[in-house]
């Protein structure tokens, strides 16, 4: 099985300054338990959309998907975690072991599949995951496809 951590440039610039991915409560008001959300899916896990804040207005965005996020300059990032060196657990499992109710998990799910997303293809991970526990290169979307991220570091000639 591969697995994928989709986040933005923005944050993957703190996991390479730190080293390792770390668990965020991004269901924590129903559940007690943050992880670090991975997904199977190799093109994009359509869940991980972003707020932003419009500079000019002060307001928020709604959340936006990856195009979209490209087009305001927010590009995502990708890091393919070995999942032999990673304990990871399945939704099955997440919603299982967290209690969550099952109000709630279908509403979860429910909103996932109407972005596009799978939940079957949704994995987490309960603990920080290193770097080290991770395949290189970690990629950057360029609008069009999947790239090398250290492209953004390197000399045109």
């Amino acid at each position: 099985m591969r697995c994928w951590h989709y986040t933005i440039f923005e944050n993957a610039k703190g996991i390479i300054v730190s080293g390792e991915i770390l668990p965020t409560g991004i269901l924590t008001e129903h559940i007690d338990i943050p992880g670090v959300w991975l997904s199977t899916n190799p093109v994009w896990e359509e869940t991980v959309r972003k707020v932003l804040r419009v500079p000019e207005t002060g307001e928020l965005t709604p959340e936006l998907p990856r195009d979209e996020l490209f087009k305001r300059d927010f590009p995502s990032v990708r890091i393919e975690i070995d999942p032999t060196l990673v304990p990871i657990h399945s939704w099955e499992d997440h919603k299982r072991i967290t209690a969550m109710p099952r109000e709630f998990a279908e509403s979860v799910e429910k909103t996932g599949r109407e972005w596009g997303g799978n939940p079957k293809e949704w994995y987490v991970s309960y603990k920080a995951i290193a770097l080290t526990s991770c395949f290189q290169p970690m990629e950057i979307w360029n609008g069009k496809e999947w790239v090398n991220i250290e492209t953004l570091f390197t000399k045109k000639e």
